[in-house]
């Protein structure tokens, strides 16, 4: 009986992740366009590539074409032209298709380029939390508060981790009450918190 309430936590917990990885791969695309990373001409190895053909690179994210994605990020590692957001859509790719190593391979390239990127520490702790090693999994949620304590994922995923695995619902309720004082008034942290103190 315990193990059915368990399965359908970890069901949960899992659907949860999945909206939260789509949500980074949105902002991450966000971010890109309003910080100007996308230029006009992007050297690619048969000559320029125009903005039209990058943003084609992008929609593949979109269509969750995983396999097609992988490819193509690893032709920028490759040409060494790859951005702190390829290497964390790469590990997204990776972890979507399954290969977990691969996945924390990207994710610590894109620390290794950005020891700030509250995305990629989130990212590696969810895969370290589906490999069921938990400690490490909490470790890189606490560095991506630790690197931007606005980063609401990281207490969203850190507390549905402590609540789900029923390792401990006050811890749960502690990681969302400080998400929410670095985050006033969020709703999703406010929401989830009204949930996990009944």
């Amino acid at each position: 009986m315990k193990t059915s309430k368990n399965s359908g936590k970890i069901l949960i917990l899992m659907l949860l992740v999945i909206v939260i990885v789509i949500l980074i791969i949105i902002t991450g695309m966000i971010a890109n366009r309003k910080s100007g990373e996308l230029s006009n001409n992007i050297k690619g190895d048969s000559g320029e590539k125009t903005v039209e053909e990058e943003i084609e690179v992008e929609n593949i994210f979109e269509t969750l074409n995983f396999e097609k994605a992988i490819d193509d990020v690893e032709k920028k590692k490759d040409r060494g032209t790859a951005e702190v957001a390829d290497l964390i859509n790469l590990g997204v790719s990776y972890y979507n298709t399954g290969d977990f190593d691969k996945a924390k391979e990207a994710y610590g390239d894109a620390i290794a380029k950005d020891p700030n990127s509250a995305y990629a520490y989130t990212n590696l702790g969810n895969v370290f939390r589906d490999e069921e090693n938990y400690r490490e999994a909490e470790t890189n949620y606490r560095k991506a508060i630790k690197v931007d304590s606005a980063f609401i994922n990281a207490y969203l995923n850190l507390a549905v981790m402590f609540y789900a695995l029923e390792r401990d619902k006050n811890k749960a309720v502690q990681v969302l009450n400080q998400g929410l004082v670095n985050n006033s008034g969020n709703e999703l942290l406010t929401g989830l918190l009204g949930e996990y103190s009944k």
